[in-house]
């Protein structure tokens, strides 16, 4: 549900977060999430931040009953990636660190204490190696320029699955030892493991958008190009896992007695999947070019 656009940016919010606050509002534990909502909220906007002095435009930010997700054009570079990634857990830490100041000048209060639990928390729980945390993201960053985006994704993905399937394993176990429901262990395990599904099948088109932003930093500078050479009856799912990100890749297709063939770009090859399937050979996408 969108609430305003402000620097052109829409801002949503779950409809399930309003189901859950407004009967806090009515007993009177508002307090907490409301604390939670505004961490997460500064958190991405540091996401946005960053990205604007990188220049990635962000969309929209959405706000969501165990999280937020800033959604944002697809970084030029692995760098910028794992830059804009860090700045959430950062802008979390450094909130804690500047409340430890005061800690220190007046004591603790409770209010405070639960500022810093929540920015400690958030900070330190999106630094997991995991989708769809910020250290998920950052991990992908850097497999980028070894493996490509699918394979990338799918690692990180992985690893969300399986990080939400501990936690969500986690609320059932507390709930059959102690009889008490833990709504936030059950959420974020559940939201991980869907979210690492979505991110999983969405590797194809990621391919896609970050092609696309590769055309768009051509308009505006040059590129350093990247070729490599691959048998015509490689398969184009298997060649494309190769592509870096950063550099615009060129495929030089070799004959069974190494003769070229032709060549075949990053966009013919992306293409050519989206058309054919991942198991097309280079070879038919040659004879269709």
């Amino acid at each position: 549900m969108r609430l305003f656009r402000f620097f052109q940016m829409d801002f949503k919010i779950d409809p399930l977060l309003l189901a859950i606050f407004a009967p806090a509002v009515v007993i009177g534990k508002w307090e907490p999430l409301l604390v939670a909502f505004l961490t997460v909220l500064g958190h991405e906007m540091a996401h946005v931040c960053a990205g604007r002095v990188l220049g990635v435009r962000t969309q929209s930010i959405e706000l969501l009953p165990f999280g937020g997700v800033a959604y944002m054009d697809t970084p030029q570079t692995p760098v910028h990636e794992f830059l804009i990634a860090l700045a959430g857990p950062v802008f979390n830490l450094c909130v804690v660190a500047v409340l430890m100041i005061f800690l220190r000048a007046y004591g603790l209060s409770a209010r405070l204490s639960m500022w810093i639990q929540t920015n400690l928390v958030i900070g330190l729980f999106n630094l997991l190696p995991a989708m769809p945390l910020d250290g998920g993201r950052m991990v992908r960053a850097l497999l980028l320029p070894l493996c490509g985006v699918e394979r990338a994704t799918r690692i990180v993905s992985v690893l969300g699955i399986l990080g939400g399937m501990i936690l969500a394993a986690s609320g059932v176990t507390a709930f059959l030892s102690t009889g008490t429901v833990n709504i936030t262990l059950l959420g974020v395990g559940a939201f991980m493991v869907f979210t690492a599904i979505r991110e999983a099948r969405g590797s194809m088109f990621a391919m896609a958008k970050r092609t696309q932003g590769k055309r768009d930093r051509l308009r505006k500078q040059p590129m350093e190009e990247h070729r490599m050479a691959a048998d015509s009856h490689a398969r184009a799912g298997e060649v494309i896992k190769r592509i870096p990100s950063g550099r615009y890749t060129c495929i030089t297709v070799l004959g069974d007695q190494m003769q070229i063939l032709g060549t075949l770009s990053e966009n013919d090859l992306l293409e050519g999947i989206l058309r054919h399937g991942k198991d097309t050979t280079l070879a038919k996408l040659l004879d269709q070019a």
